[in-house]
């Protein structure tokens, strides 16, 4: 009976030993955001010189997204430390969101790390390019909207000066103590009076008295005439 547990011996060693290359590490749980970048960090024994891989879902050749062996890529990036290695995911998507492994390969099994990534959909007001273009237009509508009141305030402005000066205008016309009608007088200079006088004499004949009644010559009749002007000292004197 002893002998027979003597032989059990290497093969639960052997199990251990298997065991232990198999273990799945301790699991991450990681939250990113849309639209930003994430690092995982995963650490194993034993791995110095191995090769580090990433994957995602069931984690078959197909499903390998970068390896320490080969080039990074936009989406991915990879440093390789010895028995620890990072893995960088690029420009989340919510749709990123899911099961990862960070595996070592290894002669016989491969070890892992498991990892469960949750990506948060980013808020708008978080996305600093959009808020500074909203602050640059909020901006903008307020330089336009302080332009169009003070050019609005300088136009009524002179409308009132221009509309109070007319009335000033208008109200000292209409109350001038000097302005006088406009009528004709016959004691302006400026006029000229012109005043007329008829004077008719008859002149007698200067012959005697015929004897004949019947026959009486027509007698003269003179007529003068004065017209004064405007300068009533030199008349003037019609025959």
């Amino acid at each position: 009976m002893y002998s027979d547990r003597r032989d059990e011996i290497p093969l639960l060693i052997l199990a251990c030993f298997l065991a232990g290359f198999s273990d799945v590490a301790n699991g991450l749980r990681l939250t990113g955001t849309e639209g930003e970048a994430i690092t995982v960090s995963c650490s194993h024994s034993n791995a110095y010189t191995n090769t580090k891989y990433f994957c995602r879902g069931e984690c078959t050749h197909s499903d390998v997204l970068i390896t320490s062996k080969g080039p990074n890529t936009a989406k991915y990036r990879i440093t390789d430390r010895g028995n620890d290695f990072d893995v960088t995911i690029y420009n989340l998507e919510v749709k990123d969101s899911g099961l990862y492994w960070c595996g070592i390969d290894r002669v016989g099994v491969d070890t892992y790390t498991r990892v469960d990534l949750t990506v948060d959909k980013k808020a708008v007001t978080d996305m600093p390019g959009e808020s500074k273009d909203a602050a640059r237009d909020s901006e903008t509508v307020v330089y336009v909207g302080a332009g169009l009141g003070i050019c609005f305030g300088v136009l009524v402005l002179v409308l009132l000066l221009f509309f109070l000066q007319r009335r000033r205008r208008l109200g000292a016309s209409s109350a001038d103590p000097d302005e006088k009608p406009d009528r004709r007088s016959a004691d302006s200079p400026d006029q000229a009076a012109v005043i007329y006088s008829d004077v008719t004499l008859n002149r007698a004949s200067s012959t005697p008295t015929s004897p004949r009644p019947s026959v009486v010559p027509p007698s003269e009749e003179v007529t003068y005439s004065t017209v004064r002007g405007a300068d009533a000292s030199v008349p003037s004197v019609w025959h």
